[in-house]
């Protein structure tokens, strides 16, 4: 096996056709590891590290990079001339655990929280092999930053496992995080009944009380079919959001704007985008941004207008099991929310889990980064006992100094 180096987007250009047959050949490969979804990605936030940071997750830590400079690194993997594996990457310089370092990070940020490595489950050991043999030959990198990995792939196992067959510093296991996805199987009728009478109660009330305010109504927007509408309703609503308030609304950060406007307009063949959108009579009040790729839904962004929002009336919800609803009756496989939240569970408990993992070079430097992220993995939770032991003690302290008195 032979490995590419892609690092400006011509050369991207000329792997398009590689990279969209490879994804097309890997039945697991998700909406993240297309080359759409990296292309649109680029576009929009390469130069917009100010306004939107990149990021990786440690322990229950988001530790994010705003770097001056930022390129593609993107490795391909071909066997007797033929593509096997792509490797999306990002290169930058900027600080790792307090110190100057090299970085190479999955293309990572608080829009795209996932990655991975695109190839056939057979070929995974023997691509990572290949990959790792390949780093260690390369001296202008510090340490290798990937998460966001199906713990459910062979990726991050076998990933580790060739790094240390190559002589390279690996951060210990953290434990993954996750994302809540609904399966559907059976029909809707069969879930509402097994969620049980609370739920079906709980949803009959919220629905009731929007109902009090107008007749409901669902729509779905495609770009195929609507041209601009359902983007600019859902820019509407996002803009009308308590998100609006905070300076979080899409439409306020022009590259939040370029990344969904292009999400809608430009992908075809990895996924296709569905604005899905709640009216009160005739205004539009709730909007779920979904990508819809192999069978799965995935609830990208969802959005409300602040004034129809409180503690009795939950437009997003509703329009949220309206969408699951509509899932069961077009066949898809599963909802994904991206995301682990309290509501989220009011629909499912079940989630897919997804694994992070540090990589260091095997120079010199390497190995010292390695052991600052050691020392830091192991005395942050010792640091936060006994902060919380001291205060714990300055609060009894306290109270018994206010009795005295």
């Amino acid at each position: 096996m032979q490995v590419e180096l892609i690092q400006d987007l011509h050369q991207l250009a000329s792997i398009s056709s590689e990279w969209d047959c490879l994804w097309a050949d890997v039945p697991s490969a998700d909406l993240f590891l297309g080359r759409e979804w990296f292309s649109i990605w680029w576009h929009n936030f390469s130069e917009a590290t100010d306004s939107v940071a990149l990021h990786v997750t440690s322990g229950y830590r988001v530790i994010h990079f705003q770097p001056r400079q930022l390129r593609p690194n993107i490795l391909l993997v071909r066997a007797q001339g033929v593509c096997v594996a792509i490797l999306p990457l990002l290169y930058f310089s900027d600080s790792w655990r307090n110190l100057p370092a090299r970085i190479l990070l999955s293309p990572l940020n608080g829009q795209s929280w996932r990655s991975g490595v695109l190839t056939a489950e057979s070929d995974s050991a023997a691509v990572l092999d290949t990959l790792m043999r390949y780093l260690k030959a390369q001296a202008d990198w510090d340490v290798l930053l990937m998460d966001g990995v199906p713990v459910e792939s062979a990726v991050i196992a076998n990933l580790r496992s060739a790094a240390c067959a190559q002589g390279l510093w690996v951060s210990r296991a953290d434990f993954p995080w996750r994302h809540s996805y609904l399966a559907l199987n059976g029909s809707w009728d069969e879930y509402v009944q097994a969620k049980g009478k609370h739920f079906r109660k709980h949803m009959r009330q919220a629905e009731g009380y929007l109902a009090q305010l107008g007749e409901l109504s669902f729509e779905c927007y495609r770009a195929d079919a609507d041209r601009e509408m359902g983007l600019q309703i859902f820019l509407e609503i996002d803009q009308s959001s308590w998100k609006a308030v905070s300076g979080e609304s899409v439409a306020a950060i022009p590259a939040l704007t370029g990344f969904y406007s292009d999400l809608y307009r430009q992908m075809h063949q990895q996924g296709t985008c569905e604005i899905w959108v709640l009216r009160i009579g005739q205004t539009p009040v709730s909007a779920v941004f979904c990508m819809n790729s192999r069978g799965t839904l995935y609830a990208y962004k969802t959005s409300s207008k602040e004034q129809y929002t409180s503690a009795k009336l939950s437009p997003g919800m509703i329009l949220l099991t309206h969408l699951i609803k509509q899932g069961y009756g077009v066949g898809l496989n599963e909802v994904d929310f991206l995301s682990d939240m309290p509501i989220t569970h009011r629909w499912t408990s079940t989630a897919h889990e997804f694994a992070r993992t540090s990589i260091y070079a095997a120079h010199y430097y390497g190995k010292l980064l390695f052991i600052v992220d050691y020392l830091a993995r192991w005395l942050r939770p010792l640091f936060g006992q006994i902060k919380g032991r001291v205060w714990d003690g300055l609060k009894g302290v306290n109270g018994f100094l206010t009795r005295s008195i």
